[in-house]
Order: C-alpha cells, then structure tokens, then sequence
C-alpha cells in the first residue's frame, strides 16, 4: 500500500490540495534529507516537488544530457560515474549520492550533465522540475540568502582554465562564479 502522502506527491502540484500538502509537510520536515532546508523552501517543494522510486541499475541522466529535472535522496544510493573521453566504457565511479544529497543544479545554466548518475540499490527521490526549480531557487533569495545553496549537500562542477573538477560533497555558504570581484566575496 502507497503511502498517504506519495499518493500526494504522485499527483499534478495544480491537484493537491492543501490538506494533502500539509501531509506531505509533516512527512518530509521529519526526513534527514530536510532537515537543514528553510520550512519555506520546503514548503515549496512540497508543492513543486514529485516522488519517485527506482530499482537498482536505473541511469538517471547520462553525462553531456542537458538536465531537465534537480533531486534529492531521500533513501537508498546513487553513484556517479564521469568518462574523460565522453565513452561510457571508461567511465569510473567518482562518488556516491547518500540519503541527503542534492544534485542536478546546472539546470539552472542549462550546461551539460558533468557526470552520468545510476542508482546503487533501490532508491527514492524529490524530482523538482527545471522550470519550477528556477522559481524555488529566485523564492528562496530573498528569505535566506542562498537557502537552497546551504541546505543542499551537492555536488559541483567547477571550471578554471579548462581544468574541470569536482568538489565533493560540500556545503555551500555562498556560490561563486568567475568574475565576481574579490571584494564582493
């Protein structure tokens, strides 16, 4: 039997009533995976916000996809596998998304997936959506100055003089890009 509040998250965010997002609330405000997220910003995601679940060995995206979704753990593993060469053949496992982890942020600049993400094991996920992503992301300024960027533990691809790496997992205070002036840090 499917939990009360998965069936809510099942359904489209214009169906859900209030009822069923308080249920939602009430669920996810008790999960590690939330516990540093502002109530606001997960008040958000509850609306916004779908559930999934998936088997093991299900890719999720592929290195070089343009991402159109951004995620949570919410139980089981993932791992994330990158290729030098763009060859899935030669990839190697770089790290592994936990309960917790958030990941998919270049949704927001629309550059291509940096590595190609697989589950572990039987795992569940928050699946926010790209467009309503950038509406969380812009929401959540205001109340929190990057409230998104501090509560997720996530994962960065980072670009300097071509030489691309990752820094594993962090959590961020601030999110920096090139040319922002040093005194503005």
């Amino acid at each position: 039997m499917v939990s009360e509040w998965i069936a809510s998250l099942d359904k489209r965010p214009c169906d859900r009533t209030g009822e069923e997002l308080d249920l939602i609330y009430s669920h996810l405000k008790n999960l590690k995976a939330f516990e540093k997220f502002h109530p606001s910003l997960l008040q958000q995601i509850c609306v916004y916000g779908y559930y999934e679940d998936l088997d093991k060995g299900v890719t999720l995206f592929r290195q070089g996809d343009i991402g159109t979704n951004w995620y949570i753990v919410l139980s089981g593993s993932l791992e994330v596998l990158v290729s030098e060469t763009g060859d899935h053949k030669d990839a190697i496992i770089v790290s592994t998304l936990a309960p917790g982890t958030c990941f998919g942020e270049s949704i927001l600049t629309n550059k291509p997936r940096y590595g190609t993400v697989t589950t572990r094991e039987f795992t569940e996920l928050i699946r926010v959506e790209q467009k309503d992503f950038k509406i969380l992301w812009e929401k959540s300024i205001p109340f929190d100055q990057g409230s998104m960027a501090t509560s997720c533990q996530g994962y960065v691809k980072c670009a300097a003089n071509g030489v691309g790496g990752i820094i594993n997992p962090a959590t961020f205070k601030f999110l920096l890009s090139q040319g922002v002036p040093s005194d503005r840090v």
